[in-house]
């Protein structure tokens, strides 16, 4: 995470039995600017890890799908 600049974030246990919530703290963004940085993180997460992720907002959903779902239990944070 600090490879790109990213200093306040926190870890939950998702709602499946092997998912986590990443909520990563920003100031204001727009779209844009969150989905370029939102791909250069999934990039980096394909080429290490072989499980799924989804990245929200992303601009190629519509905004009735950019839904964070309420995270179930805090893991640790920073």
């Amino acid at each position: 995470m600090h490879s790109y600049q990213i200093q306040k974030y926190k870890h939950y246990k998702g709602r499946k039995e092997n998912s986590i919530q990443l909520i990563i703290s920003v100031e204001n963004l727009s779209l844009d600017e969150a989905d370029e940085i939102l791909q250069k993180i999934s990039d980096a997460l394909s080429m290490r890890i072989t499980k799924a992720w989804q990245c929200l907002p992303d601009k190629k959903l519509p905004n009735e799908y950019n839904i964070l779902t309420l995270p179930y239990k805090e893991i640790f944070n920073y």
